[in-house]
């Protein structure tokens, strides 16, 4: 058994906020170089914060933390 947790969607860090948006990159590259495409992509995804704030945002870890 894993100690490692278990969570689904989209994982990366928060690189921008823009009022009630958050621009996300990939924290894992995706490989595209066996069909001509780039080794190492890193895919940036905008969402939208709900009010009140979505759950995913509950377990944010700000980007200058130590664990």
């Amino acid at each position: 058994m894993s100690d490692e947790p278990k969570v689904e969607g989209f994982i990366g860090y928060i690189t921008k906020m823009d009022g009630d948006q958050m621009l996300v990159i990939s924290s894992e590259p995706e490989d595209f170089s066996s069909n001509g495409g780039i080794a190492e992509y890193y895919a940036a995804v905008w969402f939208t914060i709900d009010d009140p704030p979505h759950p995913l945002l509950e377990n944010l870890i700000p980007r200058n933390s130590h664990i």
